[in-house]
């Protein structure tokens, strides 16, 4: 589970009217983000939305994203908030890879 100091809050962060982001499309998720000058810390927050099968497989996904931001956190630029929101995907979601898009997205921020 990422540690709660790079949690961001989605139900207070108002994601969707950010001054200033940026959106990244993989066939697995889409990344939301911005940088925030005023912010020294990293804030990462996942959505998974309730047409991808029951909260079960839901929780997974979200645990999995959940991992492998904690384990690459140190690669996202300082004062960033992102929020990684998995819809309908367009291929099987597996762990390998949610790695592999995460990945490849990391060196496109900033």
């Amino acid at each position: 589970m990422l540690p709660e100091k790079f949690r961001l809050k989605i139900g207070q962060s108002n994601y969707r009217n950010w001054v200033g982001k940026k959106e990244v499309y993989t066939p697995l998720f889409k990344l939301i983000y911005r940088k925030k000058v005023s912010r020294s810390d990293t804030k990462i927050g996942f959505v998974v939305t309730g047409k991808i099968g029951k909260a079960t497989k839901r929780n997974k996904i979200r645990r999995w994203l959940s991992e492998v931001v904690k384990d690459s956190i140190e690669r996202f630029p300082k004062g960033t908030e992102a929020v990684f929101i998995v819809s309908i995907p367009k291929e099987e979601i597996t762990y390998e890879k949610i790695v592999d898009w995460v990945d490849k997205i990391l060196p496109r921020i900033y």
